[in-house]
């Protein structure tokens, strides 16, 4: 992308920009306020400066001929390449312009998106649910430790077990099969809905994010397609999180859910509701989201 500043000139009918930003080769593919024919691109930006206060960049049609009775068509719009990063896209027909925006600067890092705020000149990240910070580059959420094991076995239980080899403290995620692993899965003794697996995090904190993946198998394809979240802070009554979620479509894929609100708890259940595929199976993680703020 070509994206340059220069000082406003009207020289002889040709444009040229003061703290403007130019994109060569770029359309922003958003409404229009208006769509005006003009003489030349200081036109343009006239039109988008005195006649429409809520305009913020346009789309103009290149210039392909020398003759002064050639118009161009303007595209005046109240968007930017920032709030709508999406709908910027490459066109050789056409270039984008635009005024001075303070996300120009700013780089929001792990998807993060800028947004500008023109009244005070000043722009602000606003970062996809798994980071924070001033420029998204914090993770939102930590791990309790089912994959690393910081969540030992006796924390792990569940409301049955097929086998020696279905334990509880196999539904890790991302735990492979064979060996001391057994078949890499907690799977329950009956396929039936209210079947579950707990972990104990031992202490009252905040759950703010949860995942999951089905068997891992090149033989017996199954996973847990929907599930519900119960939890308690001291084991003997238990809140049933308010909606349930969906699992996996596959055996491997992680499948996530950021929770809102919050679950403050010490034992969680992932609790297999009505759906399932092939047979009830679960490996799990956790995550501690109390570093967003809530409290």
């Amino acid at each position: 992308m070509v994206e340059k500043q220069k000082p406003v000139v009207n020289d002889g009918g040709e444009f040229s920009f003061a703290n403007y930003n130019e994109h060569l080769n770029f359309y922003l593919a958003v409404q229009a306020l208006a769509k005006t024919m003009e003489p030349n691109l200081m036109s343009c930006w006239l039109k988008c400066m005195d006649e429409f206060p809520s305009c913020l960049s346009f789309n103009s049609e290149k210039k392909t001929s020398a003759d002064s009775s050639f118009k161009i068509w303007c595209e005046l719009l109240s968007d930017d390449k920032f709030n709508a990063s999406e709908k910027f896209k490459p066109n050789t027909s056409s270039n984008h312009y635009s005024i001075p925006n303070p996300c120009d600067q700013m780089k929001c890092s792990n998807g993060g998106k800028c947004r500008a705020n023109y009244v005070d000149n000043t722009g602000k990240c606003h970062c996809t649910p798994d980071f924070i910070g001033d420029t998204c580059d914090t993770a939102a959420c930590e791990a309790f430790g089912m994959e690393d094991f910081r969540i030992l076995d006796s924390q792990i239980s569940a409301s049955s077990h097929y086998s020696t080899g279905h334990k509880p403290q196999f539904g890790r995620l991302r735990l492979p099969a064979g060996g001391a692993f057994g078949y890499g899965c907690w799977e329950a003794a009956y396929k039936r809905a209210g079947e579950y697996l707990q972990i104990d995090l031992l202490n009252e904190t905040l759950v703010g994010k949860v995942a999951t993946q089905g068997r891992v198998s090149n033989i017996y394809p199954q996973w847990t397609t929907r599930y519900g979240l119960n939890s308690s802070l001291d084991g003997t009554v238990w809140e049933t999180y308010h909606k349930e979620l969906d699992g996996n479509t596959d055996m491997n894929t992680v499948v996530s859910h950021h929770l809102s609100p919050f679950i403050r708890a010490r034992l969680i259940r992932f609790v297999v509701v009505k759906a399932w595929y092939g047979s009830v199976v679960l490996r799990v993680e956790l995550y501690n989201c109390s570093d967003r703020g809530e409290k």
